[in-house]
């Protein structure tokens, strides 16, 4: 016979595209950017909070903390909190057990509620 043979070339059916050719991926990048834009922008304020009352964080410096938390929080000579006052109370809370009081909170809660 003079017949050539003439075969098609076999098709893969592709479903869905998971299955689609790749592409170069151009807008990770610009995600990534915009995701850390975004977590700056939001932890930024607590950075300043943190700034403002770290008079918690380090006991070596909480007199001076105390005073510089005093002069923030101050308003036309007028003070919201004392920074003595506040220096002993937090030196004093130091010296609590934890322990103790939570377990002395509910039986106060309770006595103020029945009265």
């Amino acid at each position: 016979m003079s017949v050539e043979a003439v075969l098609q070339q076999k098709r893969l059916k592709r479903h869905f595209a998971y299955e689609a050719p790749d592409e170069p991926i151009g807008f990770f990048n610009v995600v990534v950017d915009c995701a850390i834009q975004s977590l700056d922008d939001r932890f930024q304020p607590l950075g300043d909070v943190k700034d403002k009352f770290s008079v918690l964080l380090n006991h070596l410096t909480l007199s001076n903390k105390c005073d510089e938390l005093c002069k923030i929080l101050t308003c036309r000579d007028e003070s919201d909190i004392d920074g003595k006052e506040l220096d002993y109370e937090i030196r004093n809370l130091q010296n609590l057990t934890w322990t103790g009081t939570l377990l002395t909170l509910p039986v106060q809660v309770n006595s103020n509620t029945c009265e």
